[in-house]
């Protein structure tokens, strides 16, 4: 959980729904940009 610590700053201004969606939408790309490396 690495992105938990570089947001940890902007978390306490953000509710935690929604630094959890750009969690999950950082994982999507993160995701999406892994999977076009590997091919």
């Amino acid at each position: 959980m690495k992105r938990s610590r570089r947001y940890q700053g902007s978390a306490t201004l953000v509710p935690p729904e929604t630094s959890l969606g750009i969690d999950e939408a950082i994982d999507k790309l993160k995701a999406g940009a892994t999977a076009k490396f590997d091919e």
